[in-house]
């Protein structure tokens, strides 16, 4: 991909606004593994990584204060490198500061089982998409929603269990 538009700019495969603060797109073609968002991303757009098979690590700035929907589905073999403050990563499971929302899971975090930590009231829309490692899910009492497409692609998913709380 090539950017001569003053709109836009174009850096080791990602596309950003003009101004650098919110990330738009990733080129899958680029051959970038590695993904160091820029310090000045505000918002890491939906659907930025849609199915981006190849991205092995990605490091997500502190000055990142919002993360779409979608952003990392399908993302089997991601790593996460956090320094956002909004953000939090625990097992390489993404989740908003306060741990309520799951925001992404990948594969790789769900190979050895995913314990989902009882603060989490919303599995975020299509957090565990391609999460072909997934076995078995079992939800605490303190979710509430799951979010469409939560499950897309989990090839393996033989169980899930889903309390009462759900709503």
């Amino acid at each position: 991909l090539k950017n001569e538009s003053p709109y836009f700019h174009y850096v080791d495969g990602v596309l950003y606004n003009r101004d650098v603060t919110l990330l738009m797109h990733y080129s899958m073609g680029s051959g970038v593994k590695e993904v160091r968002i820029a310090d000045t991303v505000r918002t890491i757009g939906r659907n930025s990584f849609w199915n981006c098979k190849m991205i092995e690590r990605i490091v997500i700035p502190s000055s990142v204060r919002q993360i779409g929907y979608n952003p990392f589905a399908n993302c089997p073999d991601i790593v996460f490198e956090n320094h956002s403050p909004y953000y939090s990563v625990v097992d390489n499971v993404l989740y908003n500061i306060s741990i309520e929302e799951l925001v992404c899971c990948p594969s790789s975090a769900a190979r050895n089982g995913v314990k989902i930590p009882d603060t989490v009231l919303n599995i975020g829309r299509n957090a565990f998409t391609g999460c072909e490692s997934l076995k078995r899910v079992v939800f605490p009492e303190s979710v509430r929603y799951i979010s469409r497409g939560a499950f897309s692609g989990c090839i393996n998913l033989e169980e899930v269990l889903i309390p009462s709380t759900v709503r």
